[in-house]
């Protein structure tokens, strides 16, 4: 008898917690590279760019169960340019009684994006040999020499991954072939990238055949 009294009086709790909608659950997107934007597909939100701040959400009539586990379920779309669309479907697990404490908690979904290839068709397809402004600039003796010699990429520490005009070529060391990795009159920019360190930038000179880059770590808070 007792143990029949405990179970309504744990239904009726749980039902007027319900009824409160005193339940709770917030994820973050997280995506490598950073950047991108997140847009909730039914609704064609944007919630923001990654990586995203924590996101509440509330249990309401829309809530499900996942393998026993209340939450709710959201289709994703997150797109960033030069790299492949992503379409995700997310459970949000019902996880804190208050919104506050929801969001210190958040469910973390974390996803890396392809980039386009260079060579996918389109890709430059502007006037004027894909220059933005048009024509072969000033000097495009200059610019083919510029282009046509390889350049090798040095960073400290290593394993970071390298970006030529913000197109993805690897990971250092490497070396790279200057005509095929960026169209004709472009201003080269080699960026390296890696987790835990702050990103590092120069632009390659006229004659340089070796670029160094050193990352510094990123300050914990």
């Amino acid at each position: 008898m007792k143990v029949r009294y405990l179970a309504l009086a744990f239904v009726a709790l749980w039902a007027g917690v319900l009824n409160a909608q005193n339940m709770f659950g917030a994820f973050r997107i997280e995506t490598y590279p950073q950047g991108a934007d997140v847009i909730i597909t039914a609704s064609n939100q944007f919630i923001g760019r990654t990586p995203t701040q924590a996101i509440p959400i509330t249990m309401d009539q829309y809530m499900t169960y996942h393998h026993g586990v209340a939450g709710r379920v959201f289709n994703l779309v997150i797109r960033k340019d030069g790299f492949r669309p992503l379409q995700q479907t997310v459970f949000v697990p019902y996880t804190r009684v208050h919104q506050a404490d929801a969001l210190r908690n958040p469910t973390v979904f974390s996803y890396r994006l392809d980039r386009i290839p260079m060579d996918n068709p389109g890709y430059g397809n502007h006037p004027g040999g894909g220059h933005p402004g048009g024509g072969h600039g000033h000097n495009p003796g200059h610019h083919s020499q510029q282009n046509d010699r390889r350049v090798r990429i040095i960073t400290e520490p290593r394993g970071a991954e390298i970006y030529v005009n913000d197109q993805y070529v690897g990971t250092s060391p490497l070396s790279i072939d200057i005509k095929r990795t960026v169209r004709p009159n472009q201003r080269i920019t080699i960026r390296a990238e890696r987790r835990g360190y702050r990103s590092a930038e120069t632009i390659l000179r006229p004659g340089q055949d070796t670029i160094r880059l050193e990352l510094r770590r990123r300050r914990r808070p």
